[in-house]
């Protein structure tokens, strides 16, 4: 998903195994030292001595490494088949790339043990942004970030600057169905929970919304018939939701069986956005097919 800053241009890319690629298209030069405690970046000049903490390279053209591993296997079917999202978080004000995993080809996960699907929807924070380099000799994966499986607005748990960044479990084989979408500090992603006793992509449909730089679940804000579920993502129908698309103030989605919100248009989802009044910054933006 490449990403333009200026002259500068940083390429991120998600394989299905789960991988994140950086590529560095930029003119940039030097080398970038990152201070986890207080999330502090500094640029030293290319004749800069190597000290600790601090990343010395020679950056070139087309230089690459793996930013993060999510290490899909047989073992979780943990597959990237989406794009990611990408934005500043307004607390952070870190990069932040978001994604979710699941087998978008069986959706229904036949054939395959319940106990092997181990979906996650996530967020990382890229440090060095927008400087090139890599903390760590290995990529970093979910064991450095935090596991906000759980819970919601009212907890005081949040992702922190030491943190990679945040993730959550999917239960009941739930997968995301489309890249997600980044509006005012919350992320939403299109969820499928598959029902095995029906046939191919029958099964509910739900939202996940979570907030951008913590990772605390946001949903119940979705529902505003007043439920006090704030811990489970919200049901929106049956079947599968395309992306989500952000118009004003609300929230629109397709959807291929029926939707619970509006029964005059049953194939779209029509829903009030959530309205943090923070807005997330984006330089500029291009994507390539």
């Amino acid at each position: 998903m490449p990403l333009k800053r200026h002259t500068q241009e940083l390429v991120y890319v998600n394989d299905i195994e789960g991988k994140i690629t950086k590529i560095n298209l930029t003119n940039m030069q030097g080398s970038y030292s990152y201070n986890q405690t207080t999330g502090a970046v500094t640029q030293i000049p290319p004749t800069g001595t190597a000290n600790s903490g601090i990343i010395s390279q020679d950056i070139k053209l087309y230089d690459h490494y793996t930013f993060f591993d999510l290490e899909a296997s047989t073992d979780n079917n943990r597959y990237m088949y989406h794009s990611m999202e990408a934005g500043k978080g307004v607390k952070s004000k870190k990069f932040w790339l978001y994604g979710a995993t699941g087998d978008y080809m069986n959706l229904n996960d036949k054939q395959v043990l319940p106990t092997k699907v181990k979906n996650v929807i996530f967020g990382v924070k890229d440090h060095l942004f927008p400087g090139f380099g890599n903390i760590n000799s290995t990529p970093d994966k979910l064991a450095e970030c935090k596991d906000m499986t759980g819970t919601d607005e009212t907890s005081s748990t949040c992702a922190d600057t030491g943190d990679r960044g945040w993730y959550k479990n999917l239960e009941d084989r739930k997968k995301v169905t489309a890249e997600p979408t980044l509006a005012n500090n919350v992320v939403y992603f299109p969820i499928f929970k598959p029902n095995t006793a029906l046939g191919c992509g029958k099964g509910d449909a739900y939202i996940c919304a979570v907030d951008a730089d913590c990772g605390y679940n946001r949903s119940s804000e979705l529902d505003e018939s007043g439920s006090t579920n704030k811990k489970n993502c919200y049901k929106v129908g049956t079947g599968v939701l395309s992306k989500l698309v952000i118009f004003g103030k609300k929230l629109y989605a397709n959807i291929s069986g029926e939707t619970e919100e509006d029964k005059k248009k049953k194939d779209i989802v029509i829903l009030n956005a959530i309205d943090t009044g923070d807005v997330n910054l984006r330089s500029s933006w291009r994507e390539n097919f």
